[in-house]
């Protein structure tokens, strides 16, 4: 019987690390595997380029790399604040500040899938969402993913409300992906309505 991995732990053979200026082109090419119209090398240079604050790699995002012993960089990850948040009255965008963050992209490259590369940038970037006192992350997923989310904790569904300060926002998307959401604070709740 084999030990299981504590969450969180690193598996060997990379680590994950903040994405740096010189990964611009690995981190853009592996970002376009799961979004392929996320970023272009203009915003990706511009988005490696800004300073870290805090827990978050590049204020506002997190911005994180698996690499190789080798220095290949075998995966990438992309966080932000989710666009929705400036859809709302300045004082619920103001409580959500710093509360909410959205996975926009989680991939490894093909040749080194299956090696837990996704699952170990997932948790790291909870890891620093969870320190720099965000109380919710969130992702939009492939239905099929839905088990590999599960297992990291996350609830996902085809729409989901969120009660904030002021309003209650739903949460969806308009194609076929699902909402994902996790709790990183005790105080933040999921609730079946």
């Amino acid at each position: 019987m084999s030990k299981k991995r504590p969450a969180g732990a690193s598996r060997p053979g990379f680590r994950i690390r903040p994405a740096e200026r010189n990964d611009a082109s690995d981190f853009a090419r592996l970002i376009h595997l799961a979004a392929p119209d996320e970023l272009t090398p203009a915003t990706t240079a511009y988005l490696l380029g800004l300073p870290a604050q805090g827990y978050l790699t590049h204020s506002p995002c997190v911005c994180l790399t698996a690499e190789l012993p080798d220095g290949t960089v075998a995966g990438a990850l992309l966080a932000q604040p989710p666009a929705w948040m400036h859809e709302f009255a300045a004082a619920d965008a103001e409580a959500l500040t710093g509360r909410v963050g959205l996975i926009v992209a989680v991939a490894a490259d093909p040749a080194f899938r299956r090696q837990g590369i996704g699952s170990a940038l997932i948790r790291a970037a909870e890891r620093r969402y969870r320190r720099a006192g965000f109380g919710l992350v969130m992702l939009y997923h492939e239905p099929a993913l839905d088990g590999f989310y599960q297992e990291l904790g996350f609830s996902s569904g085809p729409a989901l409300m969120a009660n904030l300060p002021h309003s209650l926002l739903l949460l969806g998307k308009e194609d076929h992906l699902l909402t994902g959401l996790k709790p990183l604070d005790p105080q933040v709740r999921l609730v079946d309505v």
